[in-house]
């Protein structure tokens, strides 16, 4: 049986007094066990006493969201030269500054395969395989006038 964050934490608050952070929380209860789907901020680790434990570590977003992992490994390619950070492939993460790169690069080969993965989602949501070619076009951000004075 497959059961969603909310529902063991329901349970988990029901058995155990186990509860999500709030930084009032933190500050009255002396042992506490904090779980969450969501990474606490810089006020909530800072109002951790001894005794309390939380799921998650400071800075454990930039492992494991994607973008971030792969913006930090392209970070040390650039800082260290040699073959140790050379552990990922061709990589682009298509933020504003990368968007033309990453096209120059899947319009270069037309057999290249690019995987494209968004940037916070999990269990394989919004994966797509496209091939490369010209037939993709870079498209600036355009805004729109919501009544036009004509």
């Amino acid at each position: 049986m497959l059961c969603s964050c909310q529902d063991i934490q329901a349970q988990l608050e029901l058995v155990l007094g186990v509860r999500t952070p709030t930084t009032s929380l933190m500050k009255t209860t002396r042992r506490c066990l904090c779980v969450g789907s969501r990474h606490l901020d810089v006020t909530q680790y800072a109002a951790l006493v001894p005794g309390q434990k939380v799921n998650h570590f400071p800075g454990s977003l930039e492992l494991g969201r994607k973008d971030k992992l792969c913006t930090n490994i392209l970070r040390m390619q650039r800082k260290f030269t040699g073959a140790f950070y050379q552990i990922i492939p061709e990589t682009f993460v298509t933020g504003a500054k990368e968007c033309k790169p990453f096209m120059a690069a899947l319009a270069s080969s037309s057999k290249a395969l690019w995987i494209l993965k968004p940037p916070n989602q999990c269990c394989g949501r919004g994966i797509k395989i496209i091939s490369g070619g010209s037939d993709y076009t870079y498209e600036p951000d355009k805004r729109y006038v919501a009544q036009v004075l004509v």
